[in-house]
């Protein structure tokens, strides 16, 4: 008798292309070995002229959450894309607090468009027992409320380590904005910080997006099934290394 997969609810914004948003997160909880439930926070249309962001009303997002909830227990939690304090307040009220939430930052499109009002206290105030917040170096430094002209390695070891002291049960600082021949994603939580490092691969032509969406949710199917933080974080990492390879 198989043993029944774990469940990760993903609340992301809706962008129909599936290259990132909610339809890339289960498209990668798929893969990882884990049944992706899906909550929209947001419709939006991300094309090269385009661009439209549309939150969901936060009743209609609880009314999603609570009917998952009503299938079966919830594994982890993964939050893209939340583009209002009514719609996090929804979450937080309704879903589950004792198993991994894994928190991925998203507030501005990778070409610089607001998808989200949430300012650093909202994600700060989550109050769930395992908080996984998986920032970009910039995003990093929002959450911080600071700048810095550097962003090497060493400084995001500073920005994850402080980020750590703010509560979070981990971090992990991602690491593809570097300018080298390797990948640095930087690992922080109580038992220190662990440096994973991977080969940087080349994007085809077309491009690939939503890699930072794809590692968030992997490593919340990680998570789910009880590997530790630093395990999860290396699963997701060779993940979005295979995710670029693809042509």
């Amino acid at each position: 008798m198989s043993a029944v997969p774990r469940r990760v609810l993903v609340a992301a914004g809706f962008e129909p292309s599936g290259r990132m948003g909610l339809l890339a997160d289960l498209r990668a909880l798929r893969d990882a070995g884990v049944e992706g439930l899906g909550i929209a926070t947001a419709l939006t249309a991300q094309g090269g002229r385009t661009f439209l962001c549309e939150p969901v009303a936060s009743g209609t997002v609880a009314a999603q959450a609570t009917a998952l909830l009503e299938s079966g227990p919830i594994d982890a939690v993964k939050l893209g894309v939340v583009p209002s304090l009514r719609v996090l307040e929804a979450l937080v009220r309704v879903l589950p607090h004792d198993v991994p939430w894994v928190v991925d930052p998203v507030v501005r499109s990778s070409s610089g468009k607001r998808l989200s009002r949430l300012v650093p206290a909202d994600y700060h105030a989550l109050g769930v027992t395992q908080l996984i917040l998986t920032p970009n170096f910039g995003e990093a430094l929002w959450l911080l409320g600071c700048t810095h002209p550097e962003s090497g390695v060493a400084e995001m070891v500073e920005a994850a380590t402080a980020l750590v002291a703010t509560a979070p049960s981990g971090v992990v600082l991602k690491g593809g904005h570097l300018l080298s021949a390797k990948i640095v994603d930087v690992v922080a939580n109580g038992a220190g910080v662990t440096l994973l490092t991977s080969a940087r691969v080349r994007r085809t032509a077309l491009g690939r997006r939503g890699t930072g969406c794809r590692f968030a949710a992997v490593l919340a199917a990680e998570l789910s099934k009880g590997e530790g933080l630093v395990s999860a974080a290396r699963t997701a990492q060779q993940y979005v290394c295979r995710y670029l390879r693809q042509r």
